[in-house]
């Protein structure tokens, strides 16, 4: 696929991306799914859905919030999220530096079915 192509995909991935977000809150799958089978490394693949996450975090909790879906009830349970997330969030630095490209892929391959493999039970 050309870069001019890569780039008109990226376009509807980001709707997609949207819808699947805001109906079901998994939104980065297919943005993950996308850049996994593009030759960019590790560091590079991280930093974009990173970002891609952010954006969609922020539409969703500008939407949450607008529409009552986020009160003071999900802020107290969130709230005790912060201290895993940070400590996993340091765990996942130190393994990305750890590991190859090759296993790196693998291992988002690996997440990515384990995920839609529980969704499915679920």
């Amino acid at each position: 696929v050309s870069k001019k192509n890569k780039k008109i995909i990226i376009i509807p991935l980001g709707l997609i991306s949207g819808i699947i977000d805001s109906l079901i809150g998994i939104g980065g799958i297919p943005i993950i799914l996308y850049f996994n089978r593009q030759e960019i490394n590790k560091t590079i693949f991280r930093a974009t859905c990173v970002a891609s996450f952010v954006i969609l975090a922020f539409s969703r909790t500008v939407a949450y919030t607008y529409t009552g879906f986020i009160n003071a009830e999900v802020i107290k349970i969130t709230a005790f999220l912060i201290p895993g997330v940070i400590i996993g969030s340091l765990i996942g630095i130190k393994l990305h530096n750890a590991i190859n490209e090759e296993l790196f892929s693998k291992i988002v391959l690996l997440i990515l079915l384990i995920v839609g493999l529980l969704l499915l039970i679920k």
